[in-house]
């Protein structure tokens, strides 16, 4: 497991799945998926690569531009093999319909990071 320590978040690499954990004030925009796809690539080149996004403190206010999913250098649908939001924050959830609306990616949402790790034992 390597982490990396950016600006507004973290990227952890696990695996075969990235973890991010987003800071307070956070907004997920293009310049940050460039940064996050970089990293994707220096560990996992053109693998598939699960992605999780865990809400650990719901006070934290964070977002993410949906626009991004439509970003004309990346095809999410082929180097993205699920997302997952650990959650139970309604802008999460919300977030996350945006992700099935624009992309072809399954996409699942858990209230515990137990839940996860059951998904994940069985991928």
């Amino acid at each position: 497991m390597k982490t990396y320590q950016l600006k507004l978040c973290n990227i952890i690499i696990h695996d075969d799945f990235i973890e991010l954990k987003m800071f307070d004030g956070c907004h997920f925009n293009l310049k940050l998926l460039k940064e996050a796809f970089a990293i994707k690539e220096k560990h996992f080149g053109k693998d598939f690569v699960g992605v999780l996004v865990h809400r650990e403190n719901l006070e934290v206010t964070h977002s993410y531009d949906p626009s991004i999913l439509l970003a004309p250098f990346l095809n999410l649908n082929k180097i993205v093999k699920w997302v997952v939001v650990v959650t139970t924050h309604p802008n999460d959830i919300k977030n996350l319909k945006y992700v099935k609306h624009f992309t072809k990616i399954p996409c699942y949402q858990f209230t515990t990071y137990e839940e996860f790790v059951s998904f994940q034992l069985q991928q």
